[in-house]
């Protein structure tokens, strides 16, 4: 709980220290805000959306804190998925998600049922699937 407390900007939350967002939007049925998270230590996201029926907001997933972000050159952050190893059912059953998504996706293991039941989802992908073992039910 206490790594959610907002840092003041909407939909801006302190989880720099949080490893595992497994599940932290599952049911959330009507649920559709922006999310903006710095990411550097997340290595689950598993289930993350799973069933998030209306989401379809933007996501920013930082590798760097937004203190961070602000001491240096002020650039844009790229997303921090990069340590996300586990990206199973992350949008599964988000049936109106349809955000493009830029995931460094080179340490991910497992992307089994990721977009399974994610209805309007129809943007390109460009993963490296380089790592990934399993990708059961993946699109299904």
């Amino acid at each position: 709980r206490r790594a959610l407390l907002s840092t003041g900007a909407r939909g801006h939350f302190a989880t720099s220290n949080v490893q595992d967002m497994g599940a932290m939007f599952r049911g959330a049925v009507a649920f559709n805000q922006p999310l903006r998270f710095a990411t550097p230590s997340v290595t689950d996201m598993s289930g993350m959306f799973q069933g998030a029926l209306l989401f379809n907001s933007p996501l920013v997933f930082e590798l760097v804190t937004a203190r961070r972000r602000a001491l240096s050159s002020g650039a844009e952050p790229s997303l921090g998925t990069a340590n996300v190893n586990d990206m199973a059912d992350m949008f599964s059953g988000a049936a109106a998600f349809n955000q493009t998504l830029d995931f460094d996706t080179s340490s991910t293991t497992s992307m089994s049922g990721m977009f399974a039941g994610a209805l309007a989802f129809d943007q390109p992908l460009d993963f490296d699937t380089s790592k990934v073992t399993s990708m059961w039910h993946m699109f299904t």
